[in-house]
């Protein structure tokens, strides 16, 4: 009886411990549907706050595409609500890499290039970059950019 209680104790141990951790990765959240652009803001003291809104320096057209993150490095920007029209084709191809919080998006329509992945959640995603702009103080300026589904 003392061999059969020993059994199932390992046994016990052995089957929780284990037990498979089921969050998502970053990558699983980044993939999981499209994202949309929420705001953009500047962080203009770095402790991660947007504490200006930034004048929208996009046309209202791009506003409203989707970003859609594809298992293995590739995605697509959807012209989506107000088109855009030429130049803009109606969808373009891009490529990514997420490796630690550091993600490229080699994105043709929107100069993003490599920026720094805050949070991710299932519902949203804030990036930063640093970046001069001319006629802030204390370069560089980090611009917050949030997306949400």
């Amino acid at each position: 009886m003392k061999n059969f209680l020993l059994i199932m104790a390992v046994c016990v141990v052995g089957f929780v411990s284990c037990k498979k951790d089921d969050s998502p990765s970053n990558t699983d959240l980044l993939v999981q549907s499209s994202w949309k652009l929420d705001a953009l803001g500047l962080d203009l003291d770095r402790n991660g706050t947007a504490e200006t809104a930034l004048p929208q320096s996009l046309p209202a057209c791009q506003l409203d595409n989707t970003y859609t993150f594809s298992k293995g490095g590739t995605g697509i920007v959807a012209d989506a609500g107000v088109v855009c029209g030429a130049p803009y084709p109606a969808q373009v191809p891009f490529t990514w890499t997420l490796q630690g919080s550091s993600l490229t998006a080699n994105i043709p329509t929107l100069p993003v290039g490599t920026v720094t992945l805050n949070s991710i959640t299932s519902i949203s995603m804030v990036l930063w970059k640093d970046t001069t702009i001319a006629g802030l103080p204390n370069p560089p300026t980090r611009v917050i950019i949030t997306f949400k589904h």
